[in-house]
């Protein structure tokens, strides 16, 4: 799992606390709810001057909720938490890792979805780092 990948789960264990958030499911695709399911849509790397990559990543978070509950009404007001709390992703150590841009939210066959994308500045590299996330913060100074 990316770094990435890790801050966003981090980041909705944050918002949701009881809410375990997961890249993947059980062999046999069972799972207990509430679930916060993180899956990683197709992704743009369009290069810039130098060996610079503007990596845009696009992601889709599925909300599912008890079943005993009412779906509808619990799916609305994680929509509305999400909306309003959701706008950065934060590390491990609950700091500024990447910001969220064009947070969307619906409900589609009793499950929530949060889709959104980050963009990050890559360097194209020669090592085995190809594309790292190089040496600037989210704010575009030098990361320290």
């Amino acid at each position: 799992m990316t770094a990435l990948i890790e801050n966003i789960c981090t980041t909705f264990k944050q918002i949701f606390p009881n809410t375990p958030a997961v890249t993947e499911l059980s062999n046999d695709g069972s799972f207990a709810t509430p679930l916060l399911f993180v899956t990683q849509q197709p992704s743009q790397f369009p290069r810039k001057l130098g060996n610079e990559l503007m990596r845009t990543s696009n992601f889709d978070v599925a909300y599912f909720v008890d079943v005993d509950s009412n779906n509808l009404a619990t799916l609305s007001a994680a929509g509305e938490k999400i909306m309003a709390e959701f706008n950065m992703i934060v590390d491990e150590n609950l700091k500024p890792y990447a910001q969220v841009i064009n947070p969307d939210w619906s409900i589609t066959d009793k499950v929530g979805h949060c889709t959104f994308s980050v963009i990050q500045r890559m360097q194209d590299g020669t090592s085995e780092e190809r594309f790292s996330e190089g040496n600037l913060d989210i704010n575009g100074g030098i990361k320290k």
